[in-house]
This record gives structure tokens, C-alpha cells and sequence, in this order.
């Protein structure tokens, strides 16, 4: 079955990209087994559709509790993690993320919406 193409949704794309934005992140949030958990469900499930994993704010606390839980992770999926500082916040994700697809407060063109639960937003890719 072949799908339309729509404005905003790239078919054919094989591999996807994730920024992860950690500011605010600590100690609470901190679930070693679900992160791990969630990192397995990547790799076993979808081991050729992660590109890369851009973190970016990343805090302390949380870089203490990767290098805990990066032993679980096998070498080519935690290559697959890049660490971004905020002197390189602007410069590495443009390079990677295309400007319409990146967030503005990254730098990008696309404008993030906040989720109203009562009406949640409508998508590009039906």
C-alpha cells in the first residue's frame, strides 16, 4: 500500500533522530530499569531505525546515572548518543537536523506546540 505524501512527513526515511532536551532532569526522574528498558526495545525491536540521540541540558546527575546504565548498552547503540553542550547546542543540531524539522528553540523553523488534553494537536501525516 502506498502513502500519500503530505507536507511534513518524509517518506522512505529509514533511520530516525531524536533530541532529547534533559533540562529540569534529576534524581526523581531517575529510573535506571525503564531507561534501560527502553534502550532494549530500540535495539532489539528497531536496531536499524536509530540514527542518533542528541542530548542536549544534560545535568550532572543524569551523566552519573548514564555511565551506570551505558554498561547494559551494547558499544554501537551507545555511539549512537551524542552529548551536546550548550557552546555546540546550535551549530551540531543544524548540522544533522534539517531547519524545518528542528524545533525554534534550537534554533530551527519548527514551532513547537504544548498538548491540551482536551483537544490534542492534529498531524501532517494522516
Amino acid at each position: 500500500m502506498d502513502l500519500p505524501e503530505t507536507p511534513g512527513c518524509l517518506t522512505g526515511q529509514e533511520k530516525f533522530a531524536a533530541v532529547v532536551d534533559l533540562k529540569g532532569w534529576g534524581y526523581a526522574n531517575c529510573d535506571i530499569k525503564a531507561s534501560v528498558a527502553g534502550l532494549d526495545i530500540i535495539k532489539n525491536y528497531y536496531p536499524e531505525q536509530l540514527g542518533q540521540v542528541f542530548l542536549v541540558h544534560v545535568p550532572f546527575v543524569f551523566m552519573a546515572a548514564w555511565k551506570l546504565g551505558c554498561t547494559f548498552v551494547d558499544d554501537n547503540t551507545k555511539k549512537k548518543f551524542v552529548f551536546i553542550d550548550d557552546r555546540g547546542l546550535n551549530g551540531t543540531l543544524r548540522d544533522v537536523v534539517d531547519e524545518s524539522q528542528l524545533p525554534d528553540v534550537y534554533g530551527g523553523k519548527f514551532k513547537l506546540q504544548g498538548y491540551n488534553h482536551s483537544s490534542p494537536p492534529s498531524s501532517t501525516c494522516n
